[in-house]
């Protein structure tokens, strides 16, 4: 990583770190009524609509659904000052953690840049690593630290992808670990002025895996999902403050970046295409579909899954069905595992959870 951060170097500057605390404390204000009503209110975006400037936010989705594709097409854009897909962003340097190695990250970059028909790809101030940084792991802290301070250009984004790789010592299923991991991130975030961007991946249940206290304490989550091959769809489910945007498809098209021993290299950039909702090839029947169209007209706002069942269970319109706690629970699990496009599964207050996303099935 050195040698790719000596391009944004001079003199290091000193540590702030050692005194972290001390600077937030010296950033405190309290603000009387005319200050408060005298405070911008626009909003600082650092992708228009998307997510703002000094921020911390997730994306996350099961693996294959090209997560690294979506990270680096957004750091880029930032990088380059290239729209994000017809959506402004404010162009400024971007640090890349690459926690499961750089390994293809050289062929993505140069399709995304061959794509985009840039002539000058090595002037885009977009710095990677060659390997993960452990935020929990104080040596390996210290040392990306360091490396940080001898940048010089404002930082306007740091990507950590992904969580597993960068979390360290501890277990991101315990809210401590999460909490201690979280606010590592945040001093990171403070201190350089910039936007934090964790990927991560879902548990076997295909929700975000870990302690709840990642959704809970970060600005924006995005999930991305990919049900067709070469096709993937970003949802947005958490962002502070801002409506949230409409679900946005994208088709991963090949580019020829160049041979070796008379075979093509070629790597994947995406392609934001017209939404269009999967249709589902077969209609749930039996307890599924009941509980399927309950949910449809029911869960417009997420639904914890004990209070759908309670609520199907005391619902006399529904008394011709053998309704139990079991059978229900079994058929959210199986709309679960077929992947409809019309529900969305999700947490609420660190339980399983489901909505209607608004899609005809």
């Amino acid at each position: 990583m050195n040698d790719e951060i000596q391009g944004y170097s001079s003199s290091a500057k000193s540590d702030p770190y050692n005194a972290s605390s001390t600077k937030r404390l010296h950033q405190l204000r309290l603000y009387n009524m005319k200050e408060i009503l005298n405070l911008n209110i626009e909003t600082n975006w650092l992708i228009e609509d998307y997510f703002e400037k000094e921020t911390t936010g997730v994306l996350y989705g099961p693996s294959g659904t090209f997560k690294t594709f979506l990270a680096l097409d957004w750091c880029l854009s930032i990088a380059s000052g290239q729209n994000w897909h017809n959506h402004e962003v404010s162009q400024g340097l971007v640090v890349y953690v690459a926690g499961e190695g750089n390994h293809g990250l050289q062929k993505r970059i140069k399709a995304w840049i061959k794509n985009k028909k840039i002539n000058y790809g090595s002037e885009i101030p977009f710095i990677a690593s060659n390997q993960r940084v452990a935020i929990l792991n104080n040596s390996e802290l210290s040392i990306f630290k360091h490396q940080l301070n001898q940048i010089t250009q404002p930082i306007k984004l740091i990507v950590f992808d992904t969580l597993r790789k960068c979390f360290g010592n501890g277990d991101e299923n315990h809210s401590k670990d999460m909490g201690e991991f979280l606010d590592q991130i945040e001093t990171i975030r403070q201190n350089y002025n910039t936007t934090c961007l964790i990927v991560h991946h879902t548990n076997k249940s295909k929700v975000i895996r870990g302690s709840n206290a990642l959704e809970s304490d970060v600005d924006f989550v995005y999930r991305l999902e990919s049900k067709n091959k070469l096709h993937c769809t970003l949802h947005a489910e958490k962002i502070k403050d801002s409506d949230s945007p409409s679900p946005m498809q994208f088709e991963l098209k090949s580019i020829l970046i160049g041979d070796n021993n008379n075979k093509t290299i070629n790597s994947l950039v995406l392609s934001s295409i017209d939404y269009q909702s999967e249709q589902e090839t077969n209609k749930p029947n039996g307890i599924r579909g009941v509980v399927h169209d309950y949910i449809q007209n029911n869960c417009n706002k997420a639904m914890t899954w004990s209070d759908l069942t309670r609520n199907m269970i005391d619902d006399s319109s529904l008394g011709d069905y053998k309704l139990t706690k079991i059978n229900i629970r079994t058929a959210l699990n199986g709309l679960l595992d077929s992947n409809i496009e019309s529900l969305d599964f999700g947490k609420l207050d660190g339980q399983n959870a489901v909505r209607t996303n608004g899609i005809d099935s």
